[in-house]
């Protein structure tokens, strides 16, 4: 990947170029890195977002339903998308890129164009008769915040491709500008009109030391921006920002850095000073390894057994064998009352049930993504498809499907 350099403590003022990977990309929109360091992307046109590691391999997809165009992740690593075209925002799991939740904007002519994080509040830009407006989000209370960005909070421009937040500063991408536009309060706003090298904006990000980077795809720079103003005491401060206020640095990119056309940029706080190579002779092949309480009367010759001093806290597993499986994603497991294992996998849209030893038994196909799984004490099993908005009843040892309720609000 490229790295910014710097000396501590300093304005990073390069790029340290170590490798590219190739992809077959429809048209990235969105950009940004989970809390393992890994990077999840937006394809607006193949409907999809991408997860690569560190250094651009290729680990995960997730299809979607509409043209996904921002991303954030905050910091409890819960990524957010927006869809604007069906006016829908995603909550995901990113590093394991399973859809929890979605949210659709009811009101008219209103949808949630952008989404940027700070290290404690997430931000939504609300697009409502062609205006951005944005503000803080309540993740509890999603579709609430939707609404009263739109209708009471700050409006940031027109059209805003991105935005971004840095000391309680608004700072918008406008299309087919080369200034950034930024709002603070109803008193203190204005234009940034000081890139005269950028040519069309595409994307907004900042570091830790609040140095502002803007990716210019067409003129093939990343422009760096310094807050001048705000380092300065409140007496030393003047009353109305001016060009002076922001100190301005373009790294041209070239075919050195192996960077051209930058679409998407964002910062990544673990800076990597070595490569490594990854293994690639591993098996692709999934397992199951049955783990059972050791109260229940089975010998340790057929499981593996949890190990604890009677009455004390398990603290150890005895292992025994295992079974593999042509697995996809499991992401729910719940255990029946006669002691077969029922797991969720979410990529193959289905339901399987494997014995006690992991012996495969049955499995039951679903319209949608199974994401979690509780069997109650009746032995009856519910489960839950966060894309479909849907939960089902099933008999997990006769895997016969009972009911389902959907979700009507």
């Amino acid at each position: 990947m490229a790295q910014v350099l710097a000396e501590s403590g300093d304005v990073r003022h390069g790029f340290s170029y170590i490798g590219k990977r190739n992809h077959d990309f429809g048209r990235i929109t969105g950009i940004a890195v989970t809390i393992k360091g890994n990077i999840l992307l937006c394809d607006y046109d193949e409907r999809h977002l991408i997860l690569v590691g560190p250094y651009g391999n290729y680990l995960k997809k997730l299809d979607v339903d509409s043209e996904p165009y921002d991303m954030a992740i905050t910091s409890q690593n819960i990524g957010y998308v927006t869809q604007p075209n069906s006016k829908t925002v995603l909550q995901i799991d990113p590093d394991r890129m399973v859809l929890l939740f979605k949210t659709t904007c009811t009101d008219l002519n209103t949808s949630v164009l952008c989404v940027t994080t700070t290290q404690t509040f997430l931000y939504f830009g609300v697009i409502k008769d062609g205006c951005v407006h944005a503000g803080g989000v309540n993740e509890k209370q999603i579709s609430s915040s939707i609404r009263l960005i739109s209708n009471d909070l700050h409006e940031i421009g027109l059209p805003v491709v991105k935005f971004h937040i840095v000391n309680n500063t608004y700072l918008s991408c406008i299309g087919g500008r080369n200034y950034i536009k930024y709002y603070k309060s109803v008193h203190e706003h204005g234009n940034i009109p000081i890139i005269a090298t950028m040519d069309t904006p595409t994307d907004i990000c900042s570091d830790n030391y609040d140095h502002i980077y803007v990716s210019g795809q067409g003129s093939n720079n990343i422009h760096r921006l310094e807050d001048v103003e705000s380092k300065k005491t409140r007496c030393e401060r003047a009353p109305k920002r001016t060009e002076k206020d922001w100190k301005v640095l373009d790294i041209p990119l070239d075919s050195q850095h192996g960077i051209k056309e930058p679409v998407a940029v964002c910062f990544n706080k673990d800076f990597i000073t070595e490569v490594r190579i990854p293994c690639t002779d591993r098996t692709n092949s999934s397992g199951l390894c049955c783990i059972y309480d050791n109260e229940k009367n089975i010998t340790e010759k057929d499981m593996a057994q949890v190990l604890a001093v009677p009455g004390h806290v398990r603290h150890g597993f005895s292992y025994v064998g295992q079974f593999n499986h042509d697995f996809g994603r499991i992401t729910g497991i719940a255990a029946t009352i006669k002691g077969n294992i029922l797991l969720c996998d979410y990529d193959k849209k289905n339901l399987i049930l494997v014995d006690p030893l992991g012996n495969y038994l049955k499995k039951l196909n679903v319209d949608s993504e199974p994401y979690d799984i509780a069997i109650t004490s009746q032995n009856i099993g519910y489960i839950t498809k966060p894309k479909s908005r849907s939960v089902i009843q099933i008999d997990p040892d006769r895997m016969g499907n009972i009911s389902r309720q959907h979700a009507t609000t």
